[in-house]
C-alpha cells in the first residue's frame, strides 16, 4: 500500500466531493477548505468541507472515508461492507420519507475511493 501525504489525501478527496455535489445541487460546487474530524488511525476519515456561501445551499458537507482494507471488489473485507452499509442505509432513509429527515441528507459517493459525502448536521 502507498504511504501518501493527507495533503495529497486531502486533494484528491476534495476534487471527488466537489464533483459529486455539483452533479448532486446542479451547479459548480468548488470545495474552500476542509477539516479532519477524525483521529488519524481510525476506521474511517471524517472531513467537514466548507464551499463559498451559495443562496439555499448548506455551507458545509461532511466527506466519509472508509479506511483499512478497502477494495470496492471485495465482498468479504469489513472495511468494503462497512462504507456500502452507510452508503447504502444513507441513501435509502432519503428516500422514504425525505421531509422527516430519518438521516442526513446523502449527495452522492465515489466507490473507487470508498467514499460519501453527506449533510453536515
Amino acid at each position: 500500500m502507498t504511504n501518501i501525504s493527507d495533503r495529497e489525501l486531502f486533494a484528491s478527496l476534495r476534487i471527488a466531493a466537489s464533483q459529486i455535489l455539483s452533479e448532486a445541487l446542479n451547479s459548480q460546487i468548488q470545495i474552500d477548505r476542509l477539516e479532519r474530524m477524525t483521529e488519524a488511525g481510525r476506521r474511517n476519515l471524517l472531513l467537514r468541507c466548507w464551499i463559498e456561501p451559495i443562496e439555499n445551499l448548506p455551507a458545509s458537507f461532511i466527506i466519509k472515508k472508509v479506511e483499512g482494507d478497502y477494495s470496492p471488489e471485495c465482498c468479504d473485507s469489513a472495511d468494503t461492507k462497512r462504507i456500502f452499509n452507510d452508503w447504502i442505509g444513507t441513501e435509502f432513509l432519503n428516500t422514504v420519507s425525505p421531509e422527516l429527515h430519518h438521516s442526513p441528507h446523502f449527495y452522492g459517493g465515489d466507490r473507487r475511493l470508498g467514499l460519501i459525502v453527506i449533510e453536515d448536521v
